[in-house]
């Protein structure tokens, strides 16, 4: 989300905090560019890609996009979280891009390893 919305402050915070998650950095360098979507796993790329339309098109989601997620296991809860999360982080770099809020590598610095 935050890389189709080009807010460079959110994608640096949302892929460090990625790092800690995910041990795989290609994954976490392509999801931080918001390119190759389609060459994860299925599911996988089923939540992004479906994340990348509701973030850059939502008047164009159907009832299709949502089936989509279903054949890949998600049950209904997961999509409402799925969409919860995309609107926020939506909103959440509106805020930033709209109050010009810039990254500074040095905020990094707090992330733990656990």
């Amino acid at each position: 989300v935050s890389a189709i919305n080009e807010c460079a402050y959110c994608v640096q915070h949302h892929g460090e905090a990625l790092r800690r998650y995910i041990k795989d950095e290609e994954t976490v360098s392509l999801l931080m560019e918001a390119d190759g979507l389609e060459t994860f796993e299925p599911r996988l790329s089923n939540i992004v890609q479906h994340a990348e339309k509701l973030t850059s098109a939502p008047a164009a989601m159907t009832d299709t996009d949502l089936g989509e997620l279903r054949a890949v296991g998600l049950s209904e809860k997961d999509i409402l979280d799925l969409t919860l999360i995309v609107a926020y982080f939506n909103f959440v770099n509106r805020v930033a891009l709209g109050l010009g809020v810039a990254f500074n590598g040095d905020e990094l610095v707090g992330y733990k390893d656990d």
